[in-house]
């Protein structure tokens, strides 16, 4: 599992050893002082640092400016990193407007004037005093410290506060701790739930959590998922939350959300190592689920630990959204899925009267009752949930019965399915045996199909795979008249397919475990998922 990153120091002192990863300071102004309107702005480099406390002063004088944006993207190793505004002449040769000290006070009153905590509100000026300093004195090395990550939250909470028509955020680095929250963790919770006077991000679309692999690109993330989602899902407008390279953080402390209260219809997962209970309950989160695809595993765990899922848990859940789930990918290799009755071990931190709270987070028992169904949220009040609380609590209704992830054939809305033939049907685990398995692709495949996609099957690996696939074949345009595109069959699709293989070998990391590892070859050489890299980020761009 992964574990929190801290912020770094900023420090006027630093900026002579910092390496800047832009080219040149993205202009916020055309050499004669006219705002120049961005529709995607990202907060990852030196430059985009400074570039986004002159886009802020820009969107103060002029908000139709701000109107412009729909896209920003902010990186985790933004808030991780050693910043700073002075030491550099780019300023003045990409045409930044000179210091106006009557539009930064303005700033700083709209900074005031969010309702967010006075804590929030203080640091936020606080830094932005430091800002003051360093523009007025340019040359100035006096010891003012702060840290980074103050910074970067300053400059994305004016962001995404004056810009009203955002439609996609991605974003690396929120985790609320309710009872000490960042400036822009509270911001992003408070407009969730509509808790301060004028909310953000009300038009918001696409939220895609996705850390920049600050320390180990090779590594997931560890994060607090559920806490995360709750930054999220009562936004009005939200259609799609995806996460991408992430784990559960060993200091994860929540196991428990409150289902069908999210407004979005779209859940992502890309490369992940997510435990079954995590996904489960963030599959229940939603109030109606439309679309649900997961690519699992492809990174590695800072611990060497590996996460495996519980298809039949999945099913159980995924079959609350069978009237209306239109689309499931399902892209998991065999080797991660877990056919054992589902091990009570991930929950078990959630049935544990422990009275210490020691980080200072909120005792989440507490805030459910379970008889009326109601939540109680730290910031944004009862809320009426739909029971049951628990993944492992759910009744499995489907009158077909699988060991894998369970028959979709009630499934009427699913028209794209992706999905290997083992998650379906636990088919593998009988190949030397002359066990029937108990269902038939033809039977427990959704009869309203358009688009078909088997991942992981080889021909002549299997007989009683091979017969169900041809069975499958002669009767898909009977019975299964809307089937349309069948991929998979003819065609080794492979699951999980990452593109890419690394060794820590090669780098000197747990050696001792490679030879024992199933998915490396004789190299020491495992699959991994080839991250995109920040620096590569298409950056800022014109509206």
């Amino acid at each position: 599992m992964g574990t929190k990153r801290e912020g770094s120091p900023l420090t006027s002192e630093t900026l002579d050893n910092f390496q800047a990863l832009g080219d040149s300071l993205p202009p916020t102004t055309t050499p004669d002082g006219r705002p120049i309107p961005y529709k995607r702005v990202r907060i990852h480099s030196h430059d985009d640092m400074k570039a986004a406390y002159h886009l802020a002063c820009v969107y103060i004088e002029h908000p139709e400016v701000a109107d412009q944006l729909e896209e920003l993207v902010l990186y985790n190793d933004s808030c991780t990193n050693s910043y700073g505004l002075t030491g550099s002449d780019e300023t003045s040769r990409n045409g930044k407007p000179a210091f106006s000290e009557k539009t930064h006070d303005a700033l700083v009153k709209h900074i005031s004037s969010l309702g967010l905590s006075d804590e929030s509100t203080a640091s936020m000026t606080g830094v932005l005093s430091w800002v003051k300093e360093c523009l007025n004195s340019p040359d100035s090395k006096d010891d003012i410290t702060r840290d980074a990550n103050v910074l970067a939250q300053t400059l994305t909470v004016a962001i995404l506060s004056l810009c009203k028509h955002i439609k996609t955020l991605q974003i690396g680095s929120v985790s609320p701790y309710f009872d000490e929250l960042p400036p822009l963790d509270e911001y992003i919770v408070k407009s969730n739930y509509g808790a301060i006077p004028h909310p953000g991000l009300q038009e918001l679309e696409t939220v895609n959590f996705f850390p920049g692999g600050f320390l180990d690109g090779r590594d997931y993330d560890g994060v607090f998922p559920l806490d995360i989602m709750d930054c999220f899902h009562k936004l009005p407008a939200l259609k799609t939350f995806s996460m991408s390279a992430v784990d559960e953080s060993d200091n994860n402390e929540r196991f428990l959300f409150p289902p069908g209260t999210g407004t979005f219809s779209k859940l992502h997962f890309t490369h992940v190592g997510l435990t079954s209970t995590g996904i489960c309950t963030m599959i229940r989160a939603v109030k109606s689920l439309k679309e649900f695809k997961i690519k699992f595993g492809g990174l590695w765990t800072i611990d060497g630990s590996s996460t495996s899922l519980h298809p039949s848990v999945m099913g159980a859940c995924l079959a609350e959204h069978k009237t209306t789930l239109h689309t499931l990918d399902f892209d998991v290799k065999d080797g991660d899925l877990s056919y054992d009755n589902p091990s009570d071990s991930e929950d078990e931190d959630d049935e544990e009267d422990d009275d210490d709270d020691d980080d200072g987070r909120v005792k989440e028992k507490e805030l459910y009752d379970v008889d009326t169904n109601e939540y109680t949220h730290p910031i944004g009040g009862k809320q009426k949930f739909r029971g049951p609380l628990r993944p492992k609590e759910v009744t499995d209704t489907r009158k077909l019965q699988t060991k894998g992830i369970g028959s979709l054939n009630e499934f009427d809305a699913l028209t794209h399915l992706s999905i290997s033939p083992n998650a379906l049907l636990d088919i593998d685990r009988n190949h030397d045996s002359n066990e029937d398995t108990a269902a038939r692709l033809v039977d427990i495949l959704p009869p309203n199909l358009q688009s078909l996609c088997f991942y992981g099957y080889e021909k002549g690996k299997n007989e009683q795979l091979d017969d169900q696939m041809k069975e499958l074949k002669d009767m898909a345009t009977s019975s299964f008249p809307t089937l349309v595109n069948i991929k998979g069959v003819d065609e080794l699709i492979p699951a999980g397919d990452v593109g890419a293989k690394q060794s820590r070998a090669k780098n000197g990391d747990n050696e001792s475990d490679e030879e024992d590892d199933e998915d490396e070859d004789e190299d020491g050489e495992e699959e991994l998922w080839d991250r995109p890299d920040p620096s590569k980020d298409i950056g800022w761009i014109k509206a």
